[in-house]
């Protein structure tokens, strides 16, 4: 008498040839559809072309391209895909100024910053033979200097290119100034702001924002007892005007940015921004008074009525002046 065994292994001999009659069926079923179209296997596609007539590539930038740099062909060149990045316009859609020669785009330096899948055009280039980097956003004739942003109020929000003026204000205290005079006529003391230009139409050639602090051990230890370092921001200015603003912060002066209008039309250096206007004349002598050496100041008599005052708004002295030395000097 055969075991359970036994018969299952003989059911599974008897069935072999009709499963795989079956499963040959299937295949030769599905092969036959699939060679007549009726199933389509997503591998199995192939592309259909595209019919490209009439269409110009126009090279676009891969990625975002900062200013100052001098373009290559991994400017416009898709890494992963191994293929340039172009758009393929129509005859009507191409714009005059694009410029589809890359043998005119290859080697030219950024005036600006581009953007990614944008279009090259020639006004997004400085001159031919501009040297790449920092200094190529140094208008000619001009001098860079990088400076605490901190330092001047204003200049956080220019960007690169942005044309500006720079002011000081200083504070001028008359009284001590003629402390030791006697001045003749009201209103000749006190204090005034003096406000004078430092650079006209100055250029922003890398924005605060762009700057990045320095990563060595110094400025980490520093970082890391919470004294974060200044954003620089770097801007270009008449050589005179580098002197003077140097000047300036080495005093500690107040210094304000007032940006320029960013219009095409602007009148650049031939407006300026006026300082302060000259103080009133005043004119000056010596004098004995009561046996000591005195200044006479004799302020412009529309600062008010005429009076005879002593050094500190004290009585003067009651002996008149005599012996008067020296001249009249502005």
């Amino acid at each position: 008498m055969k075991s359970a065994a036994g018969n299952r292994r003989s059911f599974l001999a008897r069935s072999f040839p009709m499963i795989a009659l079956l499963a040959i069926g299937v295949m030769g079923t599905f092969g036959a559809l699939v060679a007549l179209g009726a199933i389509e296997l997503p591998w199995m596609k192939k592309p259909v072309p595209i019919n490209r007539a009439g269409q110009v590539a126009v090279p676009v930038s891969s990625g975002v391209i900062p200013a100052y740099t001098q373009i290559v062909r991994e400017h416009f060149f898709d890494l992963q895909k191994q293929e340039p990045t172009v758009v393929w316009l129509r005859q009507e859609q191409l714009k005059p100024e694009m410029l589809v020669d890359i043998s005119k785009i290859v080697g030219r330096v950024l005036r600006k910053e581009k953007g990614k899948g944008y279009a090259f055009t020639e006004n997004d280039f400085l001159p031919e033979k501009t040297r790449p980097g920092l200094v190529a956003g140094i208008p000619p004739g001009m001098r860079a200097l990088a400076i605490d942003a901190d330092k001047v109020r204003g200049i956080h929000a220019l960007r690169a290119g942005d044309h500006f003026d720079l002011l000081a204000t200083a504070t001028v205290d008359d009284g001590k100034a003629l402390s030791k005079a006697i001045v003749v006529g009201g209103g000749a003391g006190g204090k005034r702001a003096v406000v004078r230009p430092l650079v006209q139409n100055g250029v922003v050639v890398l924005a605060a924002a762009l700057w990045k602090p320095p990563t060595d051990d110094k400025d980490k230890k520093g970082a890391a007892r919470g004294k974060e370092p200044s954003p620089e921001i770097v801007i270009a200015a008449k050589p005179d005007e580098v002197v003077a603003l140097s000047q300036a912060l080495a005093m500690k002066d107040d210094l304000i940015a007032i940006a320029r209008s960013g219009r095409p039309d602007d009148p650049g250096d031939s407006s300026i921004t006026p300082g302060s206007p000259p103080p009133p004349p005043k004119k000056a002598m010596e004098a004995i008074l009561g046996g000591q050496r005195k200044t006479l100041v004799f302020p412009n008599p529309l600062d008010g009525p005429l009076t005879l005052q002593g050094p500190r708004g004290e009585e003067p002295p009651s002996d008149p002046p005599i012996g008067l030395k020296g001249s009249e000097a502005k």
